[in-house]
């Protein structure tokens, strides 16, 4: 109950405030929008970004594969034993790298500095 009192009184009324009146980019929006705005540039370019995410794809299908076979690697500990307890762990996910580079440094650096605060601070207190 306490997630729907966040979004009841803290979540719903800064969405004014931060999307409408700051015109600050939603992450999977903006990436949503690279990726048309790229898909409708000269042809020549066109056929290029296709063949790059196909190949992408492809890379991904198999590491996928790859970390299923080998369950172990998927959730390496990057910090060590002791912080693999609380959840500090490195996801090898290639997607998850894919979006980093399609959005703007500064939601980046906001979502790792959140990450950080969220599970480095918060979840061990």
């Amino acid at each position: 109950s306490a997630l729907a009192f966040f979004g009841l009184f803290v979540a719903f009324p800064l969405r004014n405030y931060c999307i409408i009146e700051r015109k600050l980019p939603f992450p999977s929006g903006t990436a949503t929008a690279t990726v048309i705005r790229t898909l409708h540039a000269d042809p020549s370019h066109v056929r290029l970004s296709l063949q790059l995410l196909g190949l992408f794809a492809l890379i991904t299908f198999c590491w996928s594969m790859f970390l299923w076979c080998f369950s172990g690697l998927g959730s390496f500990p990057i910090f060590g034993m002791t912080a693999a307890k609380y959840g500090w762990k490195m996801d090898w996910d290639i997607s998850q790298f894919a979006i980093g580079m399609l959005l703007a440094p500064n939601i980046n650096l906001s979502t790792l500095a959140g990450a950080f605060i969220g599970m480095g601070v918060l979840q061990p207190w």
